[in-house]
């Protein structure tokens, strides 16, 4: 299924819908999370978890 169309606007729904609660679970237990080596990321829509993820594990591979 393509998503192109509605991709420029889900940010801004999911801010005016949840203000910043989704964001704050997307990120809520990364800092729980053991040493990460290779990761797998599916459905990241925007990148907003791939981005924290790299930052939070510098050393991982991750395939998205």
């Amino acid at each position: 299924m393509n998503c192109d169309r509605i991709a420029h606007w889900y940010r801004p729904l999911e801010y005016l819908v949840f203000g910043r609660a989704l964001e704050r679970r997307r990120f809520e237990y990364l800092g729980q999370v053991g040493e990460v080596r290779n990761a797998l990321i599916l459905g990241d829509g925007d990148g907003r978890f791939t981005a924290e993820f790299v930052q939070v594990f510098p050393l991982a591979r991750a395939n998205v």
